[in-house]
């Protein structure tokens, strides 16, 4: 009898980007999707959020402390099916 391959996580899943930016999509596969970069900025019209053909959301900033958590900068980034994780080097956050 074979066994069963293990069943794998969410997190399992995770492509660690290292390097140059790469294009990602998340998607409802109806009519909404957000494509974006992991670690640069936009850089095609099609980026952002789309909900039925609608342009709703270009690109966003996220601030700590005042200071801006600029994508570039992220050490290290993990792409999930459900989620885009930017991990920065400690000077830019505080635990």
């Amino acid at each position: 009898m074979r066994s069963l391959p293990p069943l794998l996580s969410v997190d399992d899943l995770a492509i660690t980007v290292a390097g140059p930016s790469r294009e990602f999509c998340f998607t409802n596969k109806q009519s909404t999707f957000y494509y974006g970069e992991t670690n640069g900025p936009l850089r095609s019209s099609w980026q952002g959020l789309n909900a039925g053909g609608i342009e709703c959301l270009d690109d966003y900033r996220i601030t700590l402390d005042g200071r801006p958590l600029v994508p570039s900068q992220a050490s290290l980034v993990n792409v999930y099916p459900d989620r885009l994780e930017r991990h920065y080097p400690t000077e830019h956050a505080r635990c």
